[in-house]
This record gives C-alpha cells, sequence and structure tokens, in this order.
C-alpha cells in the first residue's frame, strides 16, 4: 500500500446535474496520488450512466441499493485502500489545490490528525451566496462542536485509522452524524485545524432539509451537545462559566430559549464572566421560545448572529460557525 495514498469517498444520489464538474474537481486536483471511491447510492436518475462515462484507472466505481448517505460512507470507509481518507459530495466543488494542500499541512504538522477548510455556499448555478468562516485551531474547534459544527465534514482530510478508532459513522443522529462522530474522535483526543482558505464550495440550496427534517437536525444537535457538555465537565459544572456559557449555546441554537436563557444567567454571575458576550445573547433570547422557533426554522437566527458579530470581535467563531 502507498503510505501517501488518499481514498476520496463521494456517495452519489441523483446527482445528474452536478456530478461531472464534483469528479472532474477531485480527478484534477495538483495531488495525484488519489483513488476515487464514487458510490451509487440506488439513484433513479442518470448518474450511473454519467459516471461510467468518466474514464479514469484512479475511479472504483460501487453500484448499491438506496441504503442512505451513513450507509454508503461507511462501505467507502471499508472500502478505501489508503491510509489517508477524503470526503466529497456529488453536487459540490473541491478547488484544485485543496487536498495538495491539506496533504502539506498534515505532514508539516503531526499533532494534527484532521484539517479541513473554510468554504463557500453556492447556489444551483455555483454562484457564491456567502463565505463561511470556521474556526481554526484545535480549542477553539472543540469549544464549539458540542454547539454547531466547526468542521466542514465534505471538505476534511484525515487518516484512516483516525476514523476507524472513533467508531466510524453512526446511524444514531440522522442529519448530524458528522458532528457525531467529531465528538466522538476529538474524545478519543484527535486534534484538528482548519486551514483559513476557502477550498471548497457546498452546493447550499440544494441540500436544504425539510422543517420536518431541520426539526430531527435540532433534536440530534442538542442531544449531541448536551451528552458531551455534561460528559466534559462532569462533576464541576453549577460554578463553571465555559459549561454554563456553551450550554446556554446549545439551548439557544437547538434546544428552549428559557432555559438557555436561564444558562446565561447563572454564567452572568460567575466572577470573570465574559459580560459582553452574554449579553448579546441574552437580548434575543427575551424574545421567546416561539419565536426564537420560528427565527430558526426560517433560517433567520443565523442573519441575527451576524448583525450582532459586528459589535465585537469575541463573538466571531458563534456567529459564523452556525449551520
Amino acid at each position: 500500500m502507498n503510505n501517501d495514498l488518499i481514498s476520496v469517498i463521494i456517495p452519489v444520489y441523483n446527482a445528474e446535474r452536478y456530478l461531472v464538474k464534483s469528479i472532474r474537481s477531485i480527478l484534477n486536483q495538483t495531488y495525484k496520488n488519489l483513488e476515487v471511491i464514487i458510490i451509487n447510492d440506488g439513484s433513479t436518475d442518470s448518474s450511473r450512466l454519467i459516471i461510467k462515462n468518466i474514464h479514469d484507472e484512479r475511479i472504483r466505481f460501487f453500484e448499491r441499493s438506496h441504503q442512505g448517505l451513513i450507509s454508503q460512507l461507511n462501505f467507502g470507509l471499508s472500502a478505501a485502500s489508503g491510509n489517508f481518507i477524503a470526503r466529497m459530495d456529488a453536487d459540490d466543488i473541491g478547488d484544485l489545490d485543496r487536498l495538495n494542500i491539506q496533504m502539506a499541512f498534515l505532514k508539516n504538522n503531526p499533532g494534527i490528525q484532521l484539517v479541513s477548510t473554510n468554504y463557500n455556499h453556492i447556489d444551483q448555478n455555483g454562484k457564491t451566496l456567502f463565505n463561511k468562516e470556521l474556526p481554526e485551531n484545535h480549542g477553539d474547534i472543540e469549544y464549539m462542536m458540542p454547539i454547531l459544527n466547526s468542521i466542514c465534514h465534505a471538505g476534511m482530510l484525515t487518516y484512516k485509522t483516525a476514523m476507524f478508532n472513533s467508531g466510524a459513522y453512526s446511524e444514531k443522529y440522522l442529519f448530524v452524524e458528522d458532528q457525531d462522530l467529531f465528538l466522538r474522535m476529538i474524545s478519543s483526543g484527535i486534534k484538528m485545524h482548519n486551514i483559513q482558505k476557502f477550498l471548497y464550495s457546498y452546493r447550499y440550496e440544494k441540500k436544504k432539509l425539510s422543517r420536518a427534517n431541520r426539526e430531527i437536525l435540532l433534536k440530534n444537535r442538542y442531544q449531541l451537545g448536551s451528552e458531551y457538555l455534561n460528559k466534559y465537565y462532569k462533576d464541576s459544572k453549577t460554578e463553571n462559566y465555559d459549561y454554563n456559557f456553551r450550554y446556554g449555546l446549545v439551548e439557544y441554537y437547538s434546544g428552549n430559549i428559557d432555559s438557555a436563557r436561564k444558562y446565561f444567567l447563572r454564567a452572568l454571575g460567575i466572577k470573570h464572566a465574559n459580560k459582553k458576550s452574554l449579553y448579546r445573547f441574552l437580548a434575543p433570547s427575551l424574545l421567546g421560545d416561539p419565536i426564537m422557533k420560528f427565527l430558526r426554522n426560517h433560517n433567520i437566527l443565523s442573519g441575527m448572529s451576524d448583525i450582532m458579530n459586528k459589535f465585537g470581535r469575541d463573538y466571531h467563531m458563534v456567529a459564523k460557525n452556525e449551520k
């Protein structure tokens, strides 16, 4: 086995409109030592024929019945020959230097086992809607991960052993399976980094969730964050500023706004509290739970966060990291 071989896993389900550009953006990478594992998840459109007509010896094509993203990701992981695993969504576009830059970073930083990147949100025509900045260093990534996913999953590069040793993907948390995996990796000692370049373009409009599925996402994200923080802080919760602030953020973004206010107020009473950040969250929390649910379901909460971000640098990560 070539120690520097990257296995790029691309699950495909009815992605005929975007598939060629997506696959070409991997095949044309400046880093050439690749195998491209393409898994057709029972597509009913012309995806199969499109893949068959792309000729490159590095492609390994698998046809499977429709089983969903998580099952196909685990299949791709088990089929991978490389020591390194990269992801790619079938409707996204990668910068041609993405893998070269990421591999160089891992080689030059042996303490880091997973690297990802900032990314662009694009519409169905490839037009950039907005940019997504993510926290750079592991400490900031870990701080945000129980609250909001702080790694671009489809833009990551990591070691295969790091994924297997952390249990790979789980069916337990639909729509936040990536955040679940990352929290387990962090808990096992994996260090992460986000390169502060925009090396990935994410097809935002295509992947908007229905309201019902978004409710599932919020419920699962809340459970993930709650479990992680309660385990992380164990018995040092009541008078711990970070616990109360972070748990308040979990409630703010995924849970009950009245509970969020309770945790923010508790954090406010702790010595050395960051009052500026707390007040920025306390103010919207006064709107009440029904209004906040409306704002979440209509993606308005993210815009409010961006506006508040203009008033302080210390709020940067939270405002820029909402999923």
